[in-house]
């Protein structure tokens, strides 16, 4: 195998790209064939920025049949397109804040009652959230209190605890949700 002594290399610095073009005839050539298909150029992907695809997100659609509509509007956007831009909608969303004070504010814009609590080194240890009438709701019926853990519910590995009562008829309620560290007494308190 030979080498090439010459390539375009293409670097970004703090100024911008910086771009070197060294030319030699053994970079003429590519190690596959052209692409054909519109789908493989990101440019062709691009998805419009409407409120459908938040709309889809928010109304707990997978991305994969957030693509299966986007696909019927003759968009050629892949899972992964799709991904990206949920993403970029809920850091749009959050204004710049991090995720745990964006969930702190719109708990507090929805009048849910919440609290967090943070460790030593500053970071979130739980957060405990409940909506008011489910707290009234509990004030008549406090006899059965039901937790129950819930793994693999978000990115940060933390489980959610949701906290279940029963009423005079027998149905269960939710009471409030937490997202705790760990499952010693200690957290539970």
């Amino acid at each position: 195998m030979t080498t090439c002594p010459f390539s375009v290399l293409a670097k970004e610095t703090d100024e911008g790209w910086a771009l070197k073009y060294r030319p030699n005839p053994c970079f003429a050539l590519h190690n596959h064939e052209p692409s054909l298909h519109p789908s493989a150029h990101p440019v062709y992907r691009q998805l419009s920025r409407t409120p459908q695809l938040e709309a889809l997100s928010n109304a707990g659609l997978a991305p994969k049949e957030i693509q299966t509509v986007v696909r019927e509007s003759g968009s050629l956007a892949t899972r992964q397109d799709i991904y990206n831009r949920i993403a970029e909608v809920r850091r749009d969303s959050r204004q710049g804040e991090s995720p745990i004070y964006a969930l702190a504010n719109q708990l507090e814009r929805e009048g849910f009652w919440s609290c967090i609590q943070y460790g030593p080194d500053r970071h979130v240890t739980a957060v405990l959230f409940a909506h008011p009438d489910s707290l009234i709701y509990l004030r008549a019926y406090p006899e059965v209190l039901l937790l129950d853990y819930m793994y693999k519910t978000n990115k940060y590995s933390i489980p959610l605890l949701d906290i279940i009562s029963v009423n005079a008829t027998g149905r269960s309620f939710c009471i409030a949700f937490a997202f705790l560290s760990g499952e010693t007494e200690e957290d539970y308190m």
